[in-house]
């Protein structure tokens, strides 16, 4: 490795030594210290001499220059006081220094063999460069910072207690033209302050298939030495090394059945042998109790990875999987499990959703997993005609903006809109959902293989809003019976007739042609 002159400088710093002279040019680089003396000559190969200085007006110096230049104090020196030391104490001080980064950087590459992350290497990174560092992705959600080095700005502090940085924060990074400057191919940045903070930072950009990616800075208390500059781009390689690890395997849009998932809700493969020995080698389930949520403007919490990130690590056992723009969850409770995981998981979803202001439509539940296709196009009715009249259902007082009506959208509640609606294309739809056959059908089949008639005392309890004694009137039967057939209806069939919601799906069910 050849270090920069200026990295002497930087040493100097840290040790609390007086810069007498500087050199002219910093960047003239060196392998190794050697100690000599005036009358020795010049030395050979790429050293740095460390000399004592016989100047009678410079007592107690050191006098360092580079070996290749001429051993007299001129232009091409660099002279510390060194506050009386010995040409060698300050030598093996140097070299000490020089080891430490030759350690860090082999550190590191080990680090990397292991297939780290970048926190590990920022990790390693805190004696070396000694500022706090970060690593975000380009839509300034965190991925790594240095563990025990504490942020001196705003705007690290809030993106250490948040996870990402605060929405004045990106929306200033835009109108600043940052973000520009970010985008294009110059990648590597020194800021006495800039948009973000009032610090001096050094900055680099990370771009993936020619995109801006990832962001690594590096915020200072005083300004950027040239010394700083040159360790701080020995850490670019290796994040660089650790991102596009990460890109590749834990990027959470793009995990192993991303593919596979992603054909089931997009249509289903073709095969479905084939399908289930795929399943079985990614370990997913293809029965069992599921929903789909689709996550409308997920880039609102700051990115699409960011929400898929933080819906993984809060909804264990499920999966997320993008939908052009839209993120796709698909929640899962075994056959096997304990009852009521799936209620468990689609509120916290749901608190997820309203906490990083999204909005998401919820499917029906489906009991076999070739049904995730109809199951997201249940979702994406929910959400667009809950965006849309979400407001019909807010109670008296409240804010458009607030509660979960605003941000939750449940299929069986919009689905009566879409249906009423005139300008809506519903054929293909309905060619996928059978819903009247599924529902309305089902239940007629086992009235029709066991002599019973819970559809038609369904249809009566529906068209007397509801009221048992109208409907026992109208079909001339005992009110406690219809009671106990409605009862059965709900056990049967996973109803729930005390659910306006469920109600007004029902009714619509009812009004459409068999």
């Amino acid at each position: 490795m050849r270090f920069p002159l200026s990295l002497v400088l930087e040493f100097a710093r840290q040790e609390g030594y007086e810069v007498v002279s500087v050199p002219v040019n910093l960047k003239e680089t060196f392998e190794w210290v050697a100690v000599t003396d005036v009358a020795a000559g010049r030395l050979e190969g790429r050293a740095l001499r460390v000399l004592s200085v016989s100047d009678a007006q410079v007592p107690g110096m050191s006098l360092v220059v580079d070996g290749a230049q001429q051993t007299q104090w001129n232009s091409s020196a660099l002279v510390l006081n060194c506050d009386g030391k010995l040409p060698m104490e300050v030598a093996e001080e140097l070299q000490l220094y020089l080891m430490d980064i030759y350690q860090w950087v082999e550190d590191m590459h080990h680090a990397l063999e292991r297939h780290c992350d970048c926190s590990e290497l920022l990790s390693l990174s805190e004696p070396i460069l000694k500022n706090f560092i970060s690593v975000s992705d380009s839509a300034f959600f965190h991925i790594a910072h240095t563990p025990g080095i504490k942020p001196i700005e705003d705007a690290s502090r809030y993106f250490i207690e948040h996870g990402r940085y605060s929405a004045e924060v990106i929306e200033t990074v835009g109108s600043s033209g940052l973000s520009e400057l970010w985008s294009r191919s110059r990648p590597f940045s020194k800021f006495v302050n800039n948009a973000i903070n009032p610090k001096p930072s050094i900055e680099h950009v990370y771009h993936l298939n020619s995109q801006y990616a990832a962001h690594l800075v590096m915020v200072c208390e005083d300004a950027i030495t040239e010394g700083q500059e040159f360790l701080f781009c020995l850490l670019i390689g290796p994040i660089g090394t650790a991102l596009d690890y990460m890109w590749r395997t834990d990027n959470p849009l793009k995990k192993r059945y991303t593919s596979f998932l992603s054909d089931m809700i997009h249509g289903g493969p073709g095969h479905r042998e084939s399908a289930r020995r795929q399943a079985e080698s990614l370990g997913i389930p293809l029965s069992g109790l599921f929903k789909v949520c689709l996550v409308s403007e997920p880039w609102r919490a700051s990115s699409e990875g960011y929400f898929a990130e933080r819906a993984l690590a809060l909804l264990p056992g499920c999966w997320t999987i993008a939908d052009k723009k839209d993120i796709v969850i698909l929640l899962h409770e075994s056959e096997k499990g304990k009852p009521g995981k799936l209620s468990s998981l689609e509120e916290k979803a749901f608190e997820l959703a309203i906490e990083l202001d999204t909005q998401v439509g919820v499917s029906r539940k489906f009991f076999d997993l070739f049904r995730a296709s109809a199951a997201l196009e249940e979702a994406r009715i929910a959400l667009k005609y809950g965006k849309a009249r979400y407001d019909e259902f807010l109670v008296p007082g409240q804010n458009r903006a607030d509660g979960a009506s605003a941000h939750v959208f449940r299929f069986k509640r919009y689905f009566p809109f879409y249906v009423g609606d005139t300008q809506a294309y519903k054929a293909d739809f309905f060619r996928k959902n059978n819903l009247v056959e599924e529902v309305i059908g089902a239940i007629e089949r086992d009235d029709a293989e066991q002599g019973t008639s819970d559809a038609l005392i369904l249809r009566a309890y529906l068209r007397s809003s509801c009221r048992v004694k109208v409907a026992a009137e109208s079909l001339g039967m005992h009110r406690n019976s219809v009671g106990y057939r409605l009862k059965h209806i709900e056990r049967a069939y996973d109803l729930d007739l005390s659910d306006s919601d469920e109600i007004a799906f029902l009714i619509a069910l009812l009004t459409m042609p068999r």
